[in-house]
């Protein structure tokens, strides 16, 4: 919560508000600018959003900074994947619905449901770091 507090909603608010329209305002047609949009939503915003996520719940889980740049590594690429999938239908919705300023807000709140999955896809096969040097199971 923390991070989505903290991190996540300024980061929609400054992506949709500030950052996003600089590259598509000077876009013609509203279908380029749809999308534009959904492309660099999804390329340039989710992928940073996504390593971020990662790893901020594996330094929470290990408060191990080496560690959880290892989790983006090693999970990046494969949930990458979903982000494409879910953020395309999110955002296609986020600008047909021409929410404005509340664009971020949107976000979020659909962030939700997919933090949920991420942390399951994250989390479904790990171990407790080790102590000691011995693994413990969950």
């Amino acid at each position: 919560m923390t991070v989505g507090i903290f991190f996540m909603a300024p980061g929609a608010h400054n992506w949709f508000g500030k950052i996003l329209p600089v590259f598509i305002n000077p876009l013609k047609s509203k279908s380029v600018k749809l999308m534009g949009s959904i492309f660099l939503d999804n390329t340039i915003y989710g992928a940073f959003m996504l390593a971020s996520s990662i790893f901020f719940f594996g330094m929470f889980r290990t408060q191990n900074i080496r560690a959880s740049v290892q989790k983006v590594e090693d999970k990046f690429s494969r949930i990458y994947k979903g982000v494409i999938q879910y953020g395309c239908v999110v955002s296609f919705f986020n600008h047909i619905l021409r929410l404005g300023r509340y664009k971020g807000i949107f976000w979020n709140a659909s962030g939700v449901i997919w933090k949920i999955y991420l942390s399951y896809l994250l989390h479904r096969n790990d171990r407790v770091p080790a102590v000691a040097g011995v693994p413990l199971k969950h």
